[in-house]
């Protein structure tokens, strides 16, 4: 009889664990097929994010590489740097012809003082002889004409006897010295005109000079822009990192020869990171941007990171296949296409890689 009731006790024992199972079997379904029905699944996503392409402006020789693949970087770290030797001994070379320009330039500027000094004084000098000479002649016409008038009537005079001859001689050497004078004043007048072209002509050599100044200075600007062409060379010449990451990939190494436009490295910014998950077109209908998502990375499987929809694709991956098929013959076979959603990521993850496989699930119960 004990027996019997030993027996009956495991059983019943056996019966509550059997249903336990079967309830929490039934709820790990419910659960399951609950979760199927109000998110979104996928395992077609990958980590992506800003992978810079460092690349050399310049051609020359790689003197310092001190960079390897996964070796952290930041912002401003060199990274490689090129030869610039020959681009220092050029930028010299302009700083000389700067210098001799600047020196050209304030020996041009002394020499316009001395002219403007020395010839502002002979042409306010030659204005007044000018003048003075101007109303010297003036003075002798109008006493040429009364000596004229004085002869004539010497001249009546003596044919009617009331002078006598030496009395006409005079006036007319009178008339004769007043003509000499006219004539010299006149001489005086060129004279004075002529030093007054003379005095302007060198007066006129101070534009000449400031022409000389301007193209100086011109050439000086020139010069300075081909030094600050120069600086940024050599600028260029250290190939720094943009941000704070990580070395992904290198192309070269010390020592080598690079072209302008080769590619030296590339750098990863973990800050700069998301999801690209392709979703089925039969579920892209329930996708919002702002809706939650779980992401399960394969590399951390027990962990779960959180995010969100930033962006739907506007169309399917295959319009961007490099040999899409435009199905000439006829027949078709209808295949489902993915369109891109993008997803940021809630939280910085620097442990996560570009490339690195994950699975999502988008909760759409919010649509």
């Amino acid at each position: 009889m004990t027996s019997f009731y030993r027996k009956l006790r495991t059983t019943k024992r056996m019966l509550a664990v059997a249903v336990l199972i079967v309830i929490v079997v039934i709820f790990l379904v419910a659960h399951w097929l609950h979760f199927r029905m109000t998110h979104i699944i996928t395992d077609d996503a990958r980590v992506d994010g800003d992978v810079i392409t460092l690349s050399s402006r310049v051609a020359g020789w790689i003197t310092q590489f001190p960079v390897i693949e996964g070796d952290a970087t930041s912002k401003g770290q060199t990274i490689a740097t090129i030869d610039d030797r020959e681009t220092r001994h050029k930028r010299a070379v302009l700083e000389a012809q700067l210098e001799s320009n600047l020196q050209q330039s304030k020996s041009l500027e002394a020499e316009i003082r001395q002219t403007e000094a020395s010839t502002q004084g002979a042409l306010e000098n030659t204005r007044g002889k000018l003048e003075s000479t101007i109303a010297s002649r003036e003075s002798a016409r109008l006493h040429l004409e009364q000596v004229r008038m004085d002869y004539r009537r010497s001249e009546d005079l003596a044919a009617k006897k009331f002078i006598s001859p030496q009395a006409l001689d005079t006036a007319r050497t009178s008339l004769a010295q007043a003509e000499a004078d006219l004539q010299k004043a006149g001489a005086e007048i060129a004279a004075s005109r002529g030093a007054q072209l003379t005095a302007q002509a060198d007066r006129d050599k101070i534009d000449m000079l400031r022409a000389k100044l301007k193209a100086s200075a011109a050439d000086a600007e020139q010069i300075r822009a081909q030094i600050a062409t120069l600086d940024t060379e050599i600028l260029d010449r250290t190939i720094k990192s943009p941000v704070d990451g990580a070395v992904v990939m290198t192309f070269v190494r010390a020592n080598e020869y690079v072209v302008a436009g080769q590619r030296l490295a590339m750098i990863y910014d973990p800050r700069q990171q998301w999801i690209e998950a392709n979703v089925k077109e039969t579920d892209i209908a329930n996708v919002e941007v702002g809706q939650p998502v779980a992401i399960n990375v394969s590399a951390y499987p027990d962990r779960v990171f959180e995010g969100k929809v930033a962006r739907v694709g506007g169309a399917a991956t295959s319009k961007f296949a490099l040999l899409p098929d435009p199905n000439p013959s006829g027949n078709f076979t209808k295949i489902t296409q993915r369109l891109p959603v993008r997803i940021t990521l809630n939280q910085f993850a620097p442990e996560l890689r570009p490339g690195m496989m994950v699975e999502v699930a988008i909760d759409h119960r919010s649509r």
